[in-house]
């Protein structure tokens, strides 16, 4: 009797261990895998930094570009203004003058 109750505290030792074992196992397996996922997240952080700054730097051009496209429509309405200027200039001057030999004719 002595000898199966010997036995049977050593089965249950060993199953305990095992339970423990298995248990370890599982900590083990959840610990990388929590490593592997904070590494993810760390390189996910890393590539949204990267793009936030990509977006930022587009944005920048963008905005540069906006201000060129406005100069360069700026400085095509003032030429445009200039060149219709001196169209009725030239315009207006022949005109007068030919309404002055239209006068000088009636006279």
């Amino acid at each position: 009797m002595v000898a199966e109750a010997a036995d049977a505290l050593r089965a249950a030792q060993a199953w305990g261990r095992a339970i423990e074992i298995d248990g370890c196992r599982a900590e083990l397996r959840l610990a990388m895998q929590l490593r592997a996922a904070s590494q993810a997240l760390s390189r996910a952080e890393a590539r949204i930094v990267a793009l936030e700054a990509d977006v930022a730097g587009r944005d920048h051009t963008i905005a540069v570009l906006r201000e060129e496209v406005q100069r360069v429509y700026r400085e095509g309405q003032l030429h445009l203004e200039q060149l219709m200027q001196t169209r009725s200039m030239r315009l207006t001057k022949p005109l007068r003058d030919l309404g002055d030999l239209v006068r000088r004719w009636r006279r």
